[in-house]
Protein backbone atom coordinates (compact mmCIF):
# COMPACT_ATOMS: atom_id res chain seq x y z
CA UNK A 1 0.00 0.00 0.00
CA UNK A 2 1.18 3.26 -1.33
CA UNK A 3 1.10 5.75 1.95
CA UNK A 4 2.42 8.51 3.58
CA UNK A 5 2.60 10.54 6.86
CA UNK A 6 3.41 14.44 8.04
CA UNK A 7 4.26 15.55 11.99
CA UNK A 8 1.84 17.86 13.25
CA UNK A 9 2.70 20.11 16.11
CA UNK A 10 0.26 18.22 17.95
CA UNK A 11 -0.11 14.98 16.26
CA UNK A 12 0.61 12.78 13.02
CA UNK A 13 -1.48 12.90 10.10
CA UNK A 14 -1.01 9.72 7.46
CA UNK A 15 -2.55 9.22 4.19
CA UNK A 16 -2.68 6.99 1.39
CA UNK A 17 -4.50 6.92 -2.21
CA UNK A 18 -8.41 7.22 -0.61
CA UNK A 19 -8.10 7.98 2.76
CA UNK A 20 -6.06 10.57 5.39
CA UNK A 21 -6.60 10.49 8.74
CA UNK A 22 -5.19 12.73 11.21
CA UNK A 23 -4.73 12.80 15.50
CA UNK A 24 -4.32 14.72 17.30
CA UNK A 25 -3.66 15.05 20.97
CA UNK A 26 -4.99 17.78 23.15
CA UNK A 27 -5.01 17.62 27.01
CA UNK A 28 -3.92 13.71 27.32
CA UNK A 29 -6.55 12.97 25.01
CA UNK A 30 -6.38 11.48 21.28
CA UNK A 31 -8.92 13.13 18.96
CA UNK A 32 -8.96 11.15 15.19
CA UNK A 33 -10.94 12.50 12.36
CA UNK A 34 -10.37 11.12 8.24
CA UNK A 35 -11.67 12.40 5.29
CA UNK A 36 -12.45 10.09 2.19
CA UNK A 37 -10.88 11.76 -1.39
CA UNK A 38 -12.57 11.51 -3.92
CA UNK A 39 -12.38 7.62 -5.76
CA UNK A 40 -11.74 7.22 -9.43
CA UNK A 41 -14.50 7.41 -11.33
CA UNK A 42 -15.19 3.91 -13.51
CA UNK A 43 -15.71 5.75 -16.75
CA UNK A 44 -12.39 5.40 -18.48
CA UNK A 45 -13.20 8.31 -20.46
CA UNK A 46 -12.54 10.48 -17.16
CA UNK A 47 -9.70 12.69 -17.13
CA UNK A 48 -7.62 12.67 -14.18
CA UNK A 49 -4.50 15.85 -14.13
CA UNK A 50 -2.81 14.07 -10.95
CA UNK A 51 -3.27 10.35 -12.25
CA UNK A 52 -1.47 11.35 -15.48
CA UNK A 53 1.18 14.31 -14.26
CA UNK A 54 2.30 11.56 -11.88
CA UNK A 55 3.28 9.55 -14.72
CA UNK A 56 5.40 12.23 -16.44
CA UNK A 57 9.21 12.48 -15.64
CA UNK A 58 10.74 16.02 -15.24
CA UNK A 59 7.16 17.28 -15.14
CA UNK A 60 5.61 15.30 -12.07
CA UNK A 61 8.50 17.21 -10.01
CA UNK A 62 6.78 20.32 -10.59
CA UNK A 63 3.62 19.13 -9.84
CA UNK A 64 4.79 17.45 -6.70
CA UNK A 65 5.53 21.19 -5.27
CA UNK A 66 3.13 22.60 -6.62
CA UNK A 67 0.62 19.77 -4.99
CA UNK A 68 2.46 20.36 -1.73
CA UNK A 69 2.09 24.18 -2.17
CA UNK A 70 -1.34 23.75 -1.84
CA UNK A 71 -1.70 20.86 0.51
CA UNK A 72 -0.07 22.65 3.26
CA UNK A 73 2.63 25.74 2.30
CA UNK A 74 5.03 25.35 5.52
CA UNK A 75 6.16 21.83 4.03
CA UNK A 76 6.86 23.89 0.74
CA UNK A 77 8.58 26.34 2.01
CA UNK A 78 10.32 24.31 4.39
CA UNK A 79 11.92 22.78 1.21
CA UNK A 80 11.83 25.33 -1.07
CA UNK A 81 13.96 27.51 1.78
CA UNK A 82 16.92 24.54 1.21
CA UNK A 83 16.80 24.89 -2.48
CA UNK A 84 17.51 28.77 -1.99
CA UNK A 85 20.12 28.12 0.09
CA UNK A 86 22.05 26.20 -2.20
CA UNK A 87 21.44 27.88 -5.61
CA UNK A 88 22.13 31.37 -4.03
CA UNK A 89 25.27 30.22 -1.77
CA UNK A 90 26.67 27.76 -4.58
CA UNK A 91 26.23 30.29 -7.00
CA UNK A 92 28.97 32.80 -5.83
CA UNK A 93 26.23 35.54 -5.00
CA UNK A 94 25.88 36.50 -8.51
CA UNK A 95 21.85 36.31 -8.73
CA UNK A 96 18.93 37.90 -7.63
CA UNK A 97 15.48 38.25 -6.99
CA UNK A 98 12.97 40.62 -6.88
CA UNK A 99 15.86 43.32 -6.95
CA UNK A 100 17.13 42.01 -3.59
CA UNK A 101 21.18 41.02 -3.87
CA UNK A 102 22.01 37.11 -3.48
CA UNK A 103 23.44 38.38 0.00
CA UNK A 104 20.25 39.63 1.53
CA UNK A 105 18.69 36.56 0.13
CA UNK A 106 21.33 34.29 1.78
CA UNK A 107 21.01 35.83 5.13
CA UNK A 108 16.83 35.78 4.90
CA UNK A 109 16.77 32.10 4.19
CA UNK A 110 19.77 31.04 6.33
CA UNK A 111 17.75 32.92 9.23
CA UNK A 112 14.76 31.00 8.50
CA UNK A 113 16.43 27.54 8.36
CA UNK A 114 17.85 28.82 11.61
CA UNK A 115 14.45 29.09 13.36
CA UNK A 116 13.25 26.13 11.25
CA UNK A 117 15.39 23.39 12.88
CA UNK A 118 14.62 25.64 16.19
CA UNK A 119 11.29 24.45 15.88
CA UNK A 120 11.81 20.89 15.46
CA UNK A 121 14.02 20.89 18.60
CA UNK A 122 12.08 22.75 20.74
CA UNK A 123 8.57 21.79 20.32
CA UNK A 124 6.77 18.88 19.91
CA UNK A 125 7.11 18.64 16.14
CA UNK A 126 10.24 16.74 16.32
CA UNK A 127 8.95 14.46 18.80
CA UNK A 128 6.05 13.48 16.19
CA UNK A 129 7.76 13.53 13.39
CA UNK A 130 10.56 10.84 14.81
CA UNK A 131 7.14 9.06 16.17
CA UNK A 132 5.55 8.97 12.63
CA UNK A 133 9.07 7.70 11.12
CA UNK A 134 9.07 4.81 14.01
CA UNK A 135 5.20 3.92 13.41
CA UNK A 136 5.93 3.40 9.77
CA UNK A 137 8.82 1.47 10.41
CA UNK A 138 6.67 -0.67 12.03
CA UNK A 139 4.09 -1.46 9.80
CA UNK A 140 6.47 -1.43 6.64
CA UNK A 141 8.39 -4.37 8.39
CA UNK A 142 4.86 -6.06 8.96
CA UNK A 143 4.91 -5.71 12.58
CA UNK A 144 2.06 -5.10 15.01
CA UNK A 145 1.57 -1.53 15.40
CA UNK A 146 2.02 -1.88 19.68
CA UNK A 147 3.61 0.23 21.85
CA UNK A 148 6.30 -1.99 22.15
CA UNK A 149 7.12 -3.21 18.65
CA UNK A 150 7.10 0.87 17.67
CA UNK A 151 9.76 1.91 20.64
CA UNK A 152 11.76 -0.86 19.24
CA UNK A 153 11.98 0.87 15.59
CA UNK A 154 14.40 3.38 14.43
CA UNK A 155 13.88 7.21 14.22
CA UNK A 156 15.41 7.42 10.67
CA UNK A 157 13.08 7.01 7.42
CA UNK A 158 14.60 6.40 3.76
CA UNK A 159 10.78 7.94 2.06
CA UNK A 160 11.55 11.20 4.49
CA UNK A 161 11.15 14.37 2.69
CA UNK A 162 14.45 15.19 4.30
CA UNK A 163 16.54 13.02 2.07
CA UNK A 164 14.74 14.94 -0.95
CA UNK A 165 16.24 18.14 0.35
CA UNK A 166 19.67 16.08 0.19
CA UNK A 167 18.89 15.97 -3.38
CA UNK A 168 18.47 19.30 -4.08
CA UNK A 169 21.39 20.15 -2.43
CA UNK A 170 23.16 17.87 -4.86
CA UNK A 171 21.99 19.28 -7.84
CA UNK A 172 22.49 22.39 -6.53
CA UNK A 173 25.96 22.07 -6.37
CA UNK A 174 26.07 20.46 -9.46
CA UNK A 175 24.73 23.37 -11.18
CA UNK A 176 27.24 25.78 -9.84
CA UNK A 177 30.11 23.49 -10.91
CA UNK A 178 28.71 24.09 -14.48
CA UNK A 179 30.79 26.76 -16.35
CA UNK A 180 28.20 29.64 -17.04
CA UNK A 181 25.60 28.43 -14.94
CA UNK A 182 25.28 31.86 -13.52
CA UNK A 183 24.33 33.23 -16.53
CA UNK A 184 20.49 31.76 -16.63
CA UNK A 185 17.63 32.82 -15.23
CA UNK A 186 17.74 32.07 -11.32
CA UNK A 187 13.95 30.80 -11.35
CA UNK A 188 14.54 28.28 -14.39
CA UNK A 189 17.85 26.60 -12.18
CA UNK A 190 15.36 26.39 -9.35
CA UNK A 191 12.42 24.44 -11.41
CA UNK A 192 14.97 21.57 -12.90
CA UNK A 193 16.78 21.62 -9.94
CA UNK A 194 13.42 20.68 -8.06
CA UNK A 195 12.67 18.67 -10.58
CA UNK A 196 15.49 16.63 -11.31
CA UNK A 197 15.96 16.25 -7.46
CA UNK A 198 12.54 14.54 -7.04
CA UNK A 199 13.33 11.93 -10.10
CA UNK A 200 16.23 10.94 -7.93
CA UNK A 201 14.17 10.88 -4.38
CA UNK A 202 11.76 8.37 -6.54
CA UNK A 203 13.76 6.54 -7.86
CA UNK A 204 13.26 2.55 -6.62
CA UNK A 205 16.14 0.91 -9.04
CA UNK A 206 17.97 -1.03 -6.20
CA UNK A 207 21.25 -0.84 -8.16
CA UNK A 208 20.83 3.03 -8.07
CA UNK A 209 20.10 3.23 -4.79
CA UNK A 210 23.15 1.52 -3.86
CA UNK A 211 25.26 3.53 -5.74
CA UNK A 212 22.78 6.82 -3.36
CA UNK A 213 23.95 5.55 -0.04
CA UNK A 214 25.94 7.93 1.03
CA UNK A 215 23.80 10.71 0.13
CA UNK A 216 21.16 8.71 2.04
CA UNK A 217 23.54 8.82 5.02
CA UNK A 218 23.66 12.34 5.18
CA UNK A 219 19.73 12.93 5.22
CA UNK A 220 19.80 10.02 8.19
CA UNK A 221 22.26 11.89 10.34
CA UNK A 222 20.30 15.16 9.44
CA UNK A 223 17.12 13.32 10.40
CA UNK A 224 18.86 12.02 13.56
CA UNK A 225 20.26 14.85 14.92
CA UNK A 226 18.36 17.62 13.84
CA UNK A 227 15.08 16.91 12.82
CA UNK A 228 13.78 14.23 15.50
CA UNK A 229 13.66 14.06 19.11
CA UNK A 230 13.17 10.54 20.84
CA UNK A 231 9.45 10.30 21.51
CA UNK A 232 7.41 10.03 24.41
CA UNK A 233 4.75 7.02 25.06
CA UNK A 234 2.30 9.92 24.10
CA UNK A 235 3.42 11.03 20.52
CA UNK A 236 4.00 7.04 19.79
CA UNK A 237 0.57 6.25 20.56
CA UNK A 238 -0.86 9.02 18.56
CA UNK A 239 0.69 7.99 15.82
CA UNK A 240 -0.02 4.75 15.56
CA UNK A 241 -3.71 4.97 16.33
CA UNK A 242 -3.49 7.02 13.13
CA UNK A 243 -1.85 5.21 11.24
CA UNK A 244 -4.01 1.82 12.07
CA UNK A 245 -7.29 4.07 11.02
CA UNK A 246 -5.83 4.73 7.80
CA UNK A 247 -4.24 1.79 7.18
CA UNK A 248 -8.24 -0.16 8.15
CA UNK A 249 -9.81 2.21 5.79
CA UNK A 250 -7.67 1.72 3.23
CA UNK A 251 -8.28 -1.53 3.38
CA UNK A 252 -12.11 -1.75 3.28
CA UNK A 253 -12.12 0.59 0.34
CA UNK A 254 -9.30 -1.55 -1.46
CA UNK A 255 -11.45 -4.67 -0.38
CA UNK A 256 -14.80 -3.01 -2.53
CA UNK A 257 -12.69 -2.06 -5.30
CA UNK A 258 -11.69 -5.69 -5.69
CA UNK A 259 -14.72 -7.22 -4.79
CA UNK A 260 -16.59 -4.89 -7.83
CA UNK A 261 -13.71 -5.97 -9.92
CA UNK A 262 -14.30 -9.37 -8.83
CA UNK A 263 -10.11 -9.45 -8.08
CA UNK A 264 -7.99 -10.30 -4.77
CA UNK A 265 -6.28 -7.96 -3.46
CA UNK A 266 -3.34 -8.73 -0.51
CA UNK A 267 -3.21 -6.63 2.22
CA UNK A 268 -0.60 -6.11 5.77
CA UNK A 269 -3.14 -5.08 8.49
CA UNK A 270 -2.84 -2.86 10.95
CA UNK A 271 -3.30 -4.59 14.02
Amino acid sequence: MNYGGKALFNGVKFHSKNVSVKSIRKDGKITTTHQIKGREEEDIDDFDIDKYLKRVPIVRGMWFFITSFLDTWKSFLSILAFGFTFLFVMSKGSWSIGGLSAAEIETAVILLIILYLLIYKLTPLGKYHAAEHMAANCFNRREDLTLKNVQSQSRISEDCHLNLVIFIALFSVTVWLIPYSNQIDGIVVLFVVLALAYELYIMRNKHVKKLLRPIYFIGYGLQYLLFTTKPAAEHLETAIQSLKKMAALQESMDKEEAAKKGTEIVFHPAK
